[in-house]
């Protein structure tokens, strides 16, 4: 049973893997065929219909409480909307896959911003992760950083923010206290 249940896990994660990997040169291409805010917009329809339809056909369907509905809206706002909308516009002039490793940097802004604002500490492995994660993010923008190459350096800063959004989602979701 064990045995099955890791088989299992490990299956799911590749096809998490796969299916995240797909989606970064999906969306590329989606945002060169429509405008990057109305795929976006598109994205999510489909995915809120099939998340509502599963949820339904398990019968937890339920309404959030009123309590909860600030963290709905700080979360559909940065982590969907300005997310979705930020990388959809830096997509349309950055490849893919440089765009991701951008977008991703998430866990080097919510360290920080957990410190500040959840009063957690900063370890000397999590201050070395960042400064890492930080070194990475200035290798990848660097050609955009030159003199005369800085025609990308606003789509790198889009991803740089979409990123920052999420993490303050991810803070606003951690320092939440659920009721529903």
């Amino acid at each position: 049973m064990k045995i099955e249940a890791e088989a299992r896990g490990r299956s799911l994660l590749v096809l998490l893997v796969l299916i995240w990997g797909a989606s970064w040169p999906i969306i590329k291409v989606g945002v060169s065929s429509m405008p990057p805010l109305w795929f976006a917009c598109l994205r999510y329809f489909v995915a809120t219909f099939c998340a509502f339809l599963v949820v339904a056909v398990r019968g937890e369907l339920k309404p959030p409480s009123p309590a909860d509905w600030r963290l709905v809206v700080v979360s559909g706002v940065l982590q969907m909307a300005a997310y979705s909308a930020l990388t959809g516009v830096a997509l349309t002039r950055l490849p893919p896959g440089r765009a991701s490793v951008l977008a991703f940097s998430t866990p080097l802004w919510v360290a920080p911003l957990s410190a500040w604002w959840l009063d957690e500490r900063l370890t000397w492995r999590s201050l070395a992760g960042i400064a890492a994660g930080l070194a990475g993010v200035i290798l990848i923008m660097s050609p955009a950083l030159r003199q005369g190459e800085r025609r990308h350096l606003a789509s790198y800063l889009l991803l740089l923010g979409a990123a920052a959004a999420w993490a303050i989602s991810i803070v606003s979701v951690r320092a939440h206290q659920f009721r529903t």
